[in-house]
């Protein structure tokens, strides 16, 4: 169970527009990795990519690994694509001269992953890692006519898994199970560009078939597995009008959780390790602040951990057991 205590603070730095991190446990549960992006000041400005790692003591224990500059006028062209963090915090992907690359989570070791250049983000799609750290997700083509593919950690096994040209990805997001079998997407029906008329899709890797796992067309957010694979939480509603959900991974028992929550937009979905307990980021209407949640998976014991006037929380990752 959760316990509140000590809050520390890891990083503190200068101002950053539209600041954006990725937090990762490096594998020994004592070490922190984070990757912050940032973007230019004016059009004219470059942006950054930055990596960090932190011993968990303080803000003496972050170090930065490495920062790169991204756009502006005329154009940097270091990396053209946000750091993404393998689970165990060991290995970072990105994109450069339009090709996936990876390097250690110290910077070294950099490797070119695919073999030709491509649209590899298009859309602000991601890349993501698998839980066993042996593929990554993306989704590849000119958006909206995106389809998802894998590649090996290692370069090999390029695979396009949905190969429909029909499909229109306007919802840019995918989700692993924890055993790296299966793959939760949002499917959004042809020409549905504002994601009112989607499902979640649970996709088997090895036999590329696609299952629709709500069968309630509306707008989906923020998929999270829990890690024992049994349960999906999600968030269903419009901006601002959000409401939290579990279901089964086999598509039964849909449970809504937080009731006692006024409709809001909920974020950043999750799972403790033991899948007993979601942390979830809620945007306070009045005052516009978000603050750090925590249910239990039943709906029980919904409790407020954060509760500051001058910060807003992000970015939940629970440390591993």
């Amino acid at each position: 169970m959760l316990t509140v205590s000590r809050l520390t603070k890891q990083f503190a730095e200068a101002g950053c527009k539209a600041a954006n991190f990725e937090i990762a446990w490096f594998s020994n549960s004592q070490k922190l990795v984070f990757a912050r992006s940032c973007d230019g000041f004016t059009s004219d400005d470059p942006g950054s990519q930055s990596l960090y790692t932190s011993n968990t003591s303080g803000i003496k224990g972050t170090k930065l690994v490495r920062n790169l500059e991204v756009g502006g006028y005329p154009p940097k062209t270091e990396i053209s694509s946000e750091f993404y963090l393998s689970p165990d915090g060991q290995q970072v992907a990105f994109v450069k001269e339009k090709n996936i690359y990876k390097m250690n989570a110290d910077g070294s070791g950099m490797t070119k992953l695919t073999k030709s250049p491509g649209e590899y983000i298009s859309g602000g799609s991601e890349l993501v890692w698998s839980p066993d750290r042996t593929k990554i997700a993306f989704l590849f083509g000119a958006y909206p006519k995106q389809q998802i593919y894998t590649i090996n950690a290692d370069g090999t096994n390029l695979k396009n898994l949905t190969n429909n040209p029909q499909n229109e990805v306007y919802n840019v997001k995918l989700f692993w199970s924890p055993d790296s079998s299966r793959m939760a997407y949002y499917y959004n029906k042809p020409g549905d560009s504002a994601g009112e008329q989607q499902d979640i899709y649970l996709l088997d890797i090895n036999r590329g078939t696609a299952k629709n796992l709500t069968q309630k067309p509306r707008n989906y957010d923020e998929i999270s597995w829990s890690p024992d694979g049994k349960f999906i939480a999600f968030v269903a509603g419009e901006f601002n009008n959000q409401k939290l959900y579990t279901i089964n991974a086999d598509g039964n028992q849909l449970n809504q959780l937080a009731t006692r929550l006024k409709p809001s937009e909920i974020s950043q979905l999750a799972w403790s390790t033991d899948s007993q307990q979601i942390a979830f980021i809620f945007n306070e209407i009045q005052g516009d602040k978000s603050n750090l949640y925590v249910i239990n998976r039943d709906g029980s014991a919904l409790t407020k951990l954060t509760n500051d006037k001058d910060l807003n929380a992000s970015s939940p990752v629970w440390q591993p057991q």
